[in-house]
């Protein structure tokens, strides 16, 4: 296909879309729904890329109320249970280790000063390439080295603006011309599907070796589902698991199991799975990790607090035994409401998108369509005096369990809420316990003069910023 042909293509695209745009910018003003008024063809995108997405996003709640219309471009807006996360509790504590070995080394050679978004990333991608994609890396510690998986990481979620806007924006067949298509940089997309691709074939020469390791790919390799079930798109019903008992019992109360023909997930659907674990777990583990650190560095009583706890609690407990997995997991209040105060304060995911699925539902009182998007501003919720006193303010007090009973339901989303929460949400709070467990044990963390308060967030995509010096 030659140039001409291309931009042939492109001013039809356009010329198409300014069509479709002066009709259906009139959808919510005809229906009664104030909103930030849009531009041509980005909507209200450029807005929130332009100034960035919080800011906007709380000036447009102030100004238009808690429901409000706006454009995205064209658009008017089952592994982990208990007993599978236990098994990576040895692949995440190793993780842990070489974390303590590279602040030791760091306080040895730099006193201590580093950028902790950075080191936290490395953590991240260590744990994220053992669990998900059977690899064991070092990333700090060979930092003066290339690391093909480090940077192929970072590659994959380094979002540019114009593949972003195009995404969202412009229909399907023009994004698979300009590379738009997945809304990801391709070349590191691709790495990792080669390379969850050469795990699974691996595993599978090897499925009579007795010794097997307790990660994603081999959750999903031992994974099965009922083929009656796709067949009827009885999607609530569908499940994925290893554990025959548990998926039978579900099935005994639909009346499904008997007579049920079940195979094995494809390599296509386990790639799937391993990409789509990747993108949501590292970066959004990484931003909370390194914002709690921040938070307990400008906040050195709250610091004080939760050290004291956690070596009360876990001072002479064996790391890679049951009772420590437990006893971090299930029986360390200000931990628990530390990580909780992290998130409600900068939740990464700053926005949540969910599309009508029938027909006549209102929401508010007003009829919406079929197939038509709701976002929920995340941070707005989280942020409102309404539901949290002074929420500008870090205090993990709110979330101990003598204070439950203040909290409103559905106001706390860091991970959304009801039977489409995010089914990481589990393995995120296991890694991210096991390691403030051990390094705000060992470590006390305090900021540096190159320390910025507050800090300067992304302005679109995750709540996150590249650098945050810590000591």
């Amino acid at each position: 296909m030659d140039y001409w042909t291309i931009a042939l293509q492109i001013a039809t695209v356009l010329a198409l879309g300014y069509y479709y745009l002066s009709r259906k910018y009139t959808y919510w003003k005809d229906r009664g729904i104030t909103g930030p008024p849009p531009t041509l063809a980005f909507g209200n995108l450029w807005d929130l890329l332009r100034h960035g997405q919080v800011k906007k996003e709380l000036e447009w709640v102030k100004k238009y109320g808690k429901t409000y219309g706006m454009y995205q471009g064209f658009v008017p807006s089952p592994s982990f249970t208990t007993g599978k996360l236990k098994g990576m509790h040895g692949l995440m504590n190793r993780a842990v280790e070489k974390l303590g070995t590279y602040f030791d080394n760091q306080i040895a050679k730099s006193n201590g000063e580093m950028n902790i978004k950075e080191v936290i990333t490395g953590f991240t991608v260590d744990v994220i390439a053992s669990t998900s994609f059977a690899t064991d890396t070092n990333t700090n510690g060979d930092r003066s080295g290339s690391n093909v998986f480090l940077e192929n990481s970072i590659g994959l979620l380094d979002f540019k603006a114009w593949i972003l806007l195009s995404f969202f924006a412009m229909p399907k067949r023009f994004n698979r011309l300009v590379g738009a298509e997945l809304g990801f940089n391709m070349k590191p997309f691709q790495f990792f599907v080669d390379l969850s691709k050469a795990i699974i074939r691996q595993r599978q020469t090897e499925k009579d070796n007795k010794i097997k390791r307790t990660d994603l790919v081999q959750l999903m390799l031992d994974a099965f589902i009922y083929e009656d079930e796709l067949q009827e798109k009885n999607y609530d019903k569908l499940t994925a698991t290893a554990d025959n008992d548990e998926h039978l019992e579900v099935d005994k109360k639909s009346n499904t199991a008997e007579g049920s023909i079940r195979r094995q997930l494809s390599e296509n659907e386990i790639v799937a799975q391993c990409i789509l674990f990747f993108v949501a777990g590292f970066e959004t583990t990484a931003t909370t990790l390194s914002n709690a650190l921040y938070q307990l560095a400008i906040h050195p009583e709250k610091q004080s607090i939760l050290a004291e706890e956690l070596r009360q609690a876990l001072d002479g407990v064996e790391v890679d035994s049951a009772e420590y997995f437990d006893k971090v997991n299930n029986h360390i209040p200000y931990l628990e409401a530390t990580i909780k105060e992290t998130l409600r304060m900068c939740p990464p995911v700053t926005r949540l998108q969910r599309r009508v699925g029938v027909d006549g539902y209102k929401l508010g009182g007003q009829p919406l369509e079929k197939d038509t998007h709701v976002d929920l501003a995340v941070y707005a919720v989280h942020h409102s005096a309404e539901y949290y006193e002074d929420p500008d303010t870090f205090q993990p007090e709110r979330f101990l369990p003598e204070n439950k009973h203040k909290l409103v339901p559905y106001t706390y989303l860091p991970f959304g809420a009801g039977p489409r929460n995010c089914i990481g949400m589990r393995f995120a709070y296991q890694e991210i316990r096991l390691c403030l467990a051990k390094i705000v044990r060992d470590f006390a963390f305090a900021t540096t003069p190159k320390t910025k308060v507050p800090l300067e967030y992304n302005k679109f995509g995750l709540l996150s910023c590249k650098d945050i010096p810590l000591k």
